[in-house]
């Protein structure tokens, strides 16, 4: 049954990158600026019996006035077949993500500033075992997003370009050498991308990675197109030696005629451009 569903997922995929006619030119045009991401796919080159297959990281779905009414959200500790479903739920400056199965449950509860910003997610009345989306609070300095802090232990900054490009992501305990860096190709401009190929594994940001997915989030996602992300740590993420340096190289860009980022190595992102829904309260 799996296996069925991963081949329809890569269909689609295909047919949805075919039919937009994706430019891959170094400027792709800017034709409109209001398109929405409404899925994030993951294709794992290994067979099925080995957790290969096409997988939805996370997916959006609307109401009749266009707010999102529902997400299904990756949590990357239990493994992206066990992705959760969430109704999304306003009440002013909150909005609530309950379990579809028993709304009765609440997952996290996103609190918005007067200017909109996401300010706090704070996790809900599930168990922890079940709930890997933990409180998070978010910091604004000199007009964007400066540092965000996960279970009040883990605080993650972060370091822009004159453009307003994320160029790294470290803890305050790093040293300058230390952390998560981004490079870029400032020749190039686009619209809309979302790149999700440094998402941790181990669940911390599992509420981070989310709002950035429904756009709550806008600062995390970069002005000029990415070539690459580099972890550099005092050990490797599996404690396998110290002195860890992962390069990772970002290939194989195709941005569609309104200047979306759809697809880079592995990953795929759908958009829906001719709703302009929007993703934040109002």
């Amino acid at each position: 049954m799996r296996s069925i569903v991963a081949i329809c997922l890569a269909c689609a995929a295909v047919l949805f990158v075919s039919c937009k006619k994706d430019v891959h030119s170094p400027n792709p045009s800017h034709k409109d600026s209001t398109c929405e991401l409404i899925q994030s796919l993951l294709f794992i080159d290994a067979p099925p019996e080995d957790g290969g297959g096409l997988f939805s990281q996370y997916r959006k779905e609307f109401d009749g006035s266009g707010k999102v009414s529902k997400v299904v959200a990756a949590q990357y500790t239990l493994g992206l077949r066990d992705s959760v479903a969430l109704l999304v739920r306003y009440n002013g400056s909150k909005i609530y993500l309950l379990d579809l199965k028993n709304p009765a449950d609440t997952f996290s509860v996103a609190t918005f500033d007067a200017q909109h910003r996401l300010i706090k997610m704070t996790a809900g009345n599930v168990p922890e075992g079940r709930n890997t989306f933990l409180t998070s609070e978010f910091f604004y300095k000199d007009g964007r997003l400066s540092y965000y802090l996960i279970w009040n232990l883990f605080d993650f900054h972060l370091s822009y370009d004159a453009k307003g490009n994320v160029t790294r992501i470290y803890r305050e305990q790093d040293g300058m050498d230390k952390g998560i860096f981004f490079t870029y190709d400032l020749s190039v401009t686009a619209t809309h991308q979302f790149y999700s190929d440094h998402f941790s594994t181990n669940g911390v940001s599992d509420a981070v990675d989310l709002a950035q997915f429904m756009g709550w989030l806008p600062d995390l996602n970069p002005i000029n197109k990415r070539t690459a992300f580099i972890e550099v740590a005092d050990e490797e993420p599996t404690f396998a030696g110290p002195g860890y340096v992962g390069e990772h190289p970002i290939t194989g860009h195709v941005f569609d005629s309104n200047g979306n980022l759809v697809s880079y190595g592995a990953y795929t992102n759908i958009y829906d451009c001719k709703a302009k829904k929007n993703t934040n309260f109002k």
